[in-house]
């Protein structure tokens, strides 16, 4: 394996024992007094003002909003490989959510609502499609620029936009501390998993090539 395939694997397996570390603790009960703390503390910054702004923001991950964005950006870039690698992972980690979110079953915060939600909390959906679809756009981005203060710029943009997307979830009543940082280590666990597994197709391959290329020669050889 690669130096980068090796780090990637590290970074899915810390992802994947936090993931369930806290899904435990989740079925358990074990963070019931440190999400009501997170909350009340949330909570006391309540304005309409701030309460307008964390609709808005709340809203850039909502699936909705990314499949929107997910057809300008096959508009603008047609099929390519690109596309095609945004529009498999945002689906695949939509699927997982779900799926997780039907096999924990963890209900909804029993506060006041600021928005309408169905379904269950945990990990946050939102959180989840965020990391993924913005992530790998600004990694789209970071390979086209070699200018370092804007990559710099824009890997902040990026850990701005996920945490008040998250924060918004929690001060909007609808998830919970523990679904937003969930919501983070299964997008994490997913996008990790993809590119291990892409690496490994792609050494697989490399390989195979490699002995296509030899085989001529050896034949040659031999004769």
């Amino acid at each position: 394996m690669t130096k980068k395939s090796k780090i990637l694997s590290v970074i899915f397996l810390i992802s994947f024992i936090g993931l369930l570390i806290l899904s435990f603790m989740v079925v358990n009960g074990y963070v019931h007094q440190f999400d009501t703390d997170i909350y009340n503390f949330v909570s006391l910054f309540y304005l309409s003002s701030i309460t307008m702004l964390a609709q808005f923001v709340t809203a850039l991950g909502s699936p909705t909003v990314i499949l929107a964005f997910c057809m300008i950006f096959v508009a603008i870039n047609k099929i390519k490989k690109e596309t095609t690698f945004l529009l498999l992972n945002t689906l695949l980690i939509y699927i997982l959510n779900l799926g997780y979110r039907n096999f924990i079953m963890r209900v909804q915060p029993t506060n006041l609502h600021l928005v309408d939600v169905i379904g269950y909390s945990f990990p946050s959906e939102y959180t989840s499609l965020s990391v993924i679809f913005y992530g790998i756009l600004v990694l789209f981005m970071l390979r086209k620029t070699n200018n370092k203060s804007l990559k710099s710029l824009l890997i902040a943009f990026y850990i701005i936009l996920i945490s008040i997307i998250g924060l918004s979830r929690i001060y909007l009543g609808v998830n919970y501390a523990t679904d937003v940082i969930a919501g983070v280590c299964l997008a994490v666990v997913c996008v990790s998993a993809v590119y291990v597994i892409d690496e490994i197709i792609k050494m697989v391959l490399k390989k195979k090539q490699q002995k296509k290329n030899e085989d001529p020669s050896l034949n040659l050889n031999r004769s």
